[in-house]
């Protein structure tokens, strides 16, 4: 009897230690527990680099296909936004430092342009994943992660700019690639 009062008193006291020390791991954010999600596609692999431009979006809808049709136009929703904010900073200290005539004319024609590519780009934008998932009230989730190679992207660019005679006069190739390059490994560091 001694002994079976023993281990359930031992096993009493283990439960009540795991149960504490989970606890007190617990994150306090305001005085409120919260509780660490990682969204799928959220680790490094998934992220912008000096290769390529990614993005993850998400959707949740009652049928699966619009959950997934909306998830992926989201990533790409997202995915132009970031290239367009990369490329107007790019733009930006190009015609800065050139001393462009018309600089804010150059960056809104240099903006049309990138939008151009980037529009012809995003159709053949590269699905790196996909994760679908049942919520308990019946409706989908899905997130999508997606990327597009910049030296593609960098190459169409550059092309069409060379195509267009109205930005063609303050356009120097290689000014710009040294800027792009700059603004890639400030945003990217040195991978």
């Amino acid at each position: 009897m001694f002994a079976r009062s023993s281990l359930f008193i031992w096993l009493m006291l283990l439960a009540l230690s795991t149960n504490y020390a989970c606890k007190s791991r617990t994150p306090n954010v305001g005085g409120e527990k919260v509780t660490r999600l990682d969204e799928p596609f959220s680790q490094r692999k998934y992220r912008s680099n000096k290769k390529f431009f990614r993005a993850v979006g998400s959707a949740e809808s009652s049928n699966l296909n619009f959950s997934k049709e909306n998830a992926l136009f989201n990533a790409k929703k997202e995915l132009a936004s970031n290239v367009n904010t990369m490329m107007k900073g790019v733009t930006e200290r190009y015609a800065g430092e050139r001393n462009v005539g018309d600089a804010m004319e150059f960056n809104q024609k240099f903006q049309d342009i990138t939008r151009e590519v980037l529009n012809t780009r995003l159709a053949g934008v590269k699905v790196l994943g996909e994760e679908s998932f049942k919520k308990d009230n019946n409706r989908f989730l899905t997130y999508v992660a997606v990327e597009i190679d910049m030296e593609s992207f960098y190459f169409a660019l550059t092309e069409r700019i060379a195509s267009r005679k109205e930005i063609r006069q303050d356009w120097n190739a290689e000014k710009f690639r040294e800027v792009y390059n700059r603004e890639m490994d400030r945003l990217y560091g040195e991978e």
